[in-house]
């Protein structure tokens, strides 16, 4: 890292290669992100954040300030924000909510919310967050409705506005989408059939927002689309991990997690 010449040393540690580091430090989990203060150890993660969110960290302990103010700082711009919501351990957005109490509820300028940027980001941590976010009572939109597994609530919906099956949310999710990838949070298909029903198109958005909010381009394999929508509209097996729609469904999701990992080094620097 360049821009900190003189204020900061930044060292990658191969833990394979150097165990005897690992232990000294007690990595139990990779990546493990380490800052040093005066030779002590002032803060570690294991969520991995952009670029420009390490040199904040770390010009902000170059002049005393603590990584925890810096976060919250950083919490009032938009790409950190969502990053945050969507890659931090769910215990330590609880404990910065003690600082930041409406980091679940604040919309993003774009009019999205918290609750919906989750709902179309699936994630290991996706349920806990899921049941977090909840717990704050926010609006349920229209589309936030399919990602819970509403569908009959969808459908009245509809029924006076005909138009909402094809409309995507502020980020450019439609709802058939919206439905496929919450599909596994209720585990079944109902709402992407409902979705079907009401008019909408079996087509798949070809832009999608990655973590920071940025839009990519996305090229879903049509095939694999076609097959995944057969297949829900039919009775899910008991064991969805290795269903053939489970399987073709993570086939979906590693295409869409591959595009939003695609990230725009012309868009972070602009942020600067």
């Amino acid at each position: 890292m360049p821009e900190m010449s003189g204020l900061a040393k930044v060292f990658k540690v191969d833990t394979d290669e150097t165990p005897e580091i690992s232990s000294k430090y007690q990595v139990s989990r990779l990546p493990t992100i380490i800052f040093f203060s005066d030779g002590l150890e002032s803060h570690r993660s294991s969520s991995i954040h952009p670029r420009d969110a390490y040199v904040s960290y770390l010009e902000g302990l170059s002049e005393d300030t603590s990584i925890d103010d810096t976060t919250l700082k950083l919490l009032d711009e938009e790409w950190f924000r969502r990053h945050y919501l969507l890659t931090e351990n769910v215990k330590v957005i609880q404990k910065t909510m003690e600082q930041y109490p409406d980091l679940l509820t604040k919309k993003f300028d774009n009019g999205q919310t918290p609750l919906s940027v989750v709902l179309n980001y699936p994630s290991n941590t996706q349920d806990e967050l899921l049941e977090l976010i909840l717990a704050q009572e926010p609006k349920i939109r229209t589309l936030d409705l399919l990602g819970l597994g509403r569908c009959e609530e969808f459908k009245k919906v509809m029924q006076k506005d005909p138009e909402a099956a094809n409309r995507p949310d502020p980020d450019g999710n439609t709802p058939l989408l919206t439905a496929i990838l919450g599909s596994t949070i209720v585990g079944n298909g109902e709402c992407v059939n409902a979705v079907l029903e009401t008019g909408a198109k079996n087509t798949i958005p070809t832009t999608i927002c990655n973590s920071l909010g940025e839009r990519v381009k996305f090229q879903p394999d049509g095939k694999l689309v076609d097959e995944l929508l057969s297949l829900m509209m039919k009775e899910w097996g008991p064991n969805l991990h290795n269903d053939e729609i489970g399987v073709k469904w993570r086939l979906l999701l590693l295409e869409i997690m591959e595009a939003r990992y695609l990230r725009s080094e012309d868009l972070i620097a602009s942020r600067s």
